[in-house]
């Protein structure tokens, strides 16, 4: 006999789960039951004990039942047999200490500025400029841009076009290895003198810049290149490196080696500053960064290490990961990457520098570690960093419109400052080892001294982002990420170039 589809089936998997929930119902008042007949039990035999003879003993089960409410009854040791409450940290407990308005106070670091070997700040004297002529930016972007930095570049192009024509022998008639023959210098100078009025005169694609039409023509781009032969070094050919090379080391000791002429040519003044210095990138890498808040949301991130006064770029960090090539001889003890970061970008210089940086860098233990290294330290911080004044790290600090406060740690050695500006909705803060607890004022505001200074002396990346993207021959798409960073690194150059 067929049984039912849908009836009988779906019937008998209700009652099932109305079963199942009933047996849990009764279990449930069976447990109940036998607990409370258990202390129902225990009482009549007390009851029996007492009442019978009295050389009658308490059942065990109830004797130990008793012990153990009486242990949990006990209160913890205290005063009033209360737990005691937690007793918030005063600043002083902290190890920082307010400061009195008009107290004029400062932090006790006294470290020498000693530029790395020797030199004054500025313009070197060693660099290759004829002093009989007027430096101009395209004498400086030589002295940049040696010799050889040049014969490396044209040498890995030349060295990649063979191993890419030994793979496509024999190669098709209209192929772009059929017709490659090797780079010149005078070749790779016109190369470079396109791609930067290509920044400036931008077009949709490459091929407009070739173009025959009246409307495009435009004479000077035929007289420099074959649009054929600019395409084929353009596309397929630009290389910077071994032949082999793979991830950071396409692009990586090309950077080296001209962040090395970058601090040949330069010598930083006393302030500097650090910061991110993006590069817009939407293709696929697995180190591209994502933030929304930035002008570009996706991109290759990097850090840079700036002069404020001038805006020249003297060291460059890219993001790799795990792969970041940080300073290899810092101890792992330091652990945080502010620290890395920070060690790693400042190899170039000296010591008694003074290094502005936002918030994203500031902990404690970079404080610490750039005492040590006998450098001063500005920059914001966030509230709940650890280490801080206990007022700032538990928010209960209220300050009024362009009111400000300071503390002072015990070693007199860092200094921070809290100040609300007019309109502000809440206060920001700031810590420096090269402060001192004074106010000036600029445009009729008084401020807090530190704030001025920070706000002064932090545009060194911003500045140098300006000057870049004034051109953009690194806006220009590419499939390769290494390209996007060849195009940057140039422009930086030019930039360097045009400050010097």
């Amino acid at each position: 006999m067929a049984t039912p589809k849908n009836g009988s089936n779906a019937r008998s998997k209700r009652l099932t789960a109305e079963k199942v929930r009933q047996m849990f119902a009764n279990m449930d008042e069976s447990d109940d039951l036998e607990s409370s007949g258990s202390e129902y039990n225990v009482g009549n035999d007390d009851e029996d004990s007492d009442s019978g003879s009295a050389t009658s003993r308490p059942s065990t089960s109830s004797a130990s039942s008793d012990r153990s409410r009486q242990g949990a009854a006990q209160p913890e040791p205290g005063p009033s047999g209360e737990r005691p409450a937690k007793r918030a940290r005063t600043n002083d407990e902290d190890g920082w200490k307010e400061v009195k308005t008009g107290l004029d106070l400062e932090t006790g670091n006294n470290f020498r500025f000693l530029p790395k070997n020797g030199r004054e700040p500025g313009i070197s004297p060693d660099l290759d400029l004829d002093p009989m002529d007027s430096p101009s930016p395209l004498r400086c972007l030589k002295a940049l841009l040696t010799d050889a930095l040049f014969d490396y570049i044209i040498q890995s192009i030349n060295d990649f076009a063979a191993v890419q024509v030994t793979k496509n022998t024999p190669a098709r008639r209209r192929s772009r290895y059929a017709s490659w023959i090797d780079i010149t210098k005078q070749e790779f100078l016109k190369f470079l003198a396109v791609l930067t009025n290509m920044g400036i005169d931008k077009r949709a694609a490459v091929q407009d810049y070739f173009s025959t039409q009246p409307s495009q023509y435009a004479p000077w781009y035929h007289q420099m290149f074959d649009r054929e032969r600019f395409e084929v070094i353009y596309h397929t050919m630009l290389h910077v490196d071994e032949p082999d090379a793979t991830g950071k080391n396409k692009i990586e000791p090309f950077e080296n080696r001209l962040i090395e002429s970058y601090n040949e040519a330069f010598t930083p003044y006393e302030n500097v500053s650090i910061d991110e210095m993006i590069i817009g990138w939407k293709g696929r890498w697995k180190y591209k960064q994502y933030n929304a808040s930035k002008p570009h949301k996706y991109h290759i991130k990097s850090f840079g290490l700036v002069d404020s006064a001038t805006g020249y770029v003297l060291n460059l960090l890219t993001y790799y990961g795990a792969e970041t090539s940080y300073d290899p001889d810092l101890d792992d003890s330091h652990g945080s990457n502010s620290v890395k970061i920070m060690d790693t970008l400042l190899k170039p210089i000296g010591s008694g520098y003074h290094i502005f940086a936002d918030r994203w860098y500031t902990t404690m233990n970079l404080l610490e570690y750039l005492i040590s290294k006998k450098q001063y330290f500005t920059g914001t911080f966030q509230a709940n960093r650890v280490g801080f004044p206990e007022e700032i790290r538990s928010k209960q600090l209220q300050l009024n419109y362009m009111e400000h406060k300071f503390w002072l740690s015990e070693d007199l050695r860092k200094m921070c400052v809290a100040w609300r500006d007019k309109k502000a909705n809440k206060p920001v803060y700031v810590t420096s080892t090269k402060g001192e607890t004074e106010t000036v004022t600029i445009k009729g505001k008084e401020k807090p001294a530190v704030i001025h200074s920070y706000n002064f002396s932090m545009n060194g990346c911003d500045r140098a982002d300006q000057m870049v993207g004034y051109y953009g021959l690194h806006t220009r798409k590419s499939k390769k990420w290494w390209k996007k960073i060849f195009y940057w690194m140039l422009e930086i150059t030019c930039s360097n170039s045009y400050i010097l």
